[in-house]
């Protein structure tokens, strides 16, 4: 929701009265005070990318950037750029490059910016997260 405001400044200048008026607009912060579910599409094999699909319930349509930490088999900070959301739901891919080794990961969402506004909205840590496994090619070598 956006709240617009409008300031009047009045001011002296030698007893003659001149009134200053602007107005600006107070846009609101991305909205995730519904339900959230983070989900990662399984199974990932090592050397590819993974599917995250992000859903919350009061997440108005638009395109945002989501940051996101990994942590255990795999580790590091990614922001998926431009995601757009639509009905709440928003797909975005983790890069195979992030996803290294195998193992156990689990993805903790950080925060999340409205592009058109630049809002930002912290995601408290391990609020909205999900675990995945990136496994091994299975070899067939012989």
């Amino acid at each position: 929701m956006k709240k617009i405001f409008l300031i009047i400044v009045l001011f002296s200048l030698n007893n003659i009265y001149s009134q200053v008026t602007n107005s600006f607009v107070i846009n609101s912060l991305p909205n995730i005070s519904g339900t959230n579910t983070l989900a990662v599409t399984e199974p990932i094999c090592l050397g590819n990318s993974g599917t995250v699909t992000f859903t919350s319930s009061a997440l108005a349509n638009g395109s945002y950037n989501v940051s996101f930490t990994l942590s255990g088999a795999n580790t590091g900070t990614q922001t998926a750029s431009s995601v757009n959301f639509t009905s709440g739901v928003g797909t975005f891919t983790i890069p195979a490059s992030a996803l290294a080794s195998a193992g156990t990961t689990s993805i903790n969402l950080t925060s999340i910016v409205n592009t058109s506004t630049s809002c930002l909205r912290t995601i408290p840590s391990g609020t909205i997260t999900d675990s995945f496994v990136v496994s091994i090619l299975p070899n067939i070598s012989g």
